[in-house]
């Protein structure tokens, strides 16, 4: 999913939805843990920076959402 989809499906997201989607991309990213010489996952880059940016977009919006109330 493009970026500006992504974005634009967060901001139609429910609280709840927000959490469930949030919690899933810690576990996304917890997965991609490793160590040089034992590697736990064969992610590639691309792949753990495309997670780490969608948590941070996931957290913009729920703070934009907690600043609005």
């Amino acid at each position: 999913m493009k970026s500006k989809e992504y974005l634009k499906t967060l901001i139609s997201m429910s609280p709840q939805e927000l959490s469930n989607e949030f919690y899933g991309l810690l576990r996304q990213r917890a997965g991609f843990c490793f160590t040089k010489k034992d590697p736990q996952t064969k992610a590639l880059p691309h792949q753990i920076r495309v997670v780490r940016r969608n948590i941070a977009r996931l957290k913009m919006i729920m703070t934009q959402r907690q600043k609005g109330r």
